[in-house]
């Protein structure tokens, strides 16, 4: 998967960007907004965005994966950064507001 990446989901999309600007990553996305990246040492992400949607997947795997430490400074999508996270507006009103949560601890991180 690490030497091709396109094979895992073409050449456009966000899992090949990973694969390709994070050395040693592994990762695969699926259907309703799931991603799940996997570094050599044991580092791990997985990531569902709740209403389906892919927009904010990017932007969430990319603050799930600086928190672990891992450098995404090549693959970082606009937006990701923790002052501008994705929203949209309705009527005025700011809607799609998202935030990263650790699901379980962090077990055997050096």
């Amino acid at each position: 998967m690490s030497s091709y990446p396109e094979m895992v989901g073409g050449a456009a999309r966000d899992v090949t960007r990973f694969m390709r600007h994070v050395p040693g990553l592994v990762a695969k996305d699926g259907a309703e907004a799931v991603f799940a990246a996997a570094l050599p040492d044991g580092r791990a992400v997985a990531v569902k965005i709740a209403d389906g949607n892919n927009r904010a997947c990017p932007a969430a795997v990319v603050a799930a994966l600086r928190a672990l430490g891992v450098d995404v400074g090549k693959v970082e999508p606009p937006g990701a950064s923790a002052d501008s996270r994705p929203r949209s507006r309705s009527g005025g009103r700011v809607r799609d507001r998202w935030r990263v949560l650790p699901v379980f601890p962090t077990v055997g991180r050096h």
